[in-house]
């Protein structure tokens, strides 16, 4: 079980990132 947790929390992390990635391109846009 923990390790599925922890599977999560690295995919949870990764797509934050992304997230914040995608955020950033959109505000240099304006």
């Amino acid at each position: 079980h923990m390790a599925k947790f922890e599977i999560f929390k690295e995919m949870y992390g990764f797509q934050k990132k992304i997230h914040q990635k995608m955020k950033k391109v959109e505000t240099q846009k304006g």
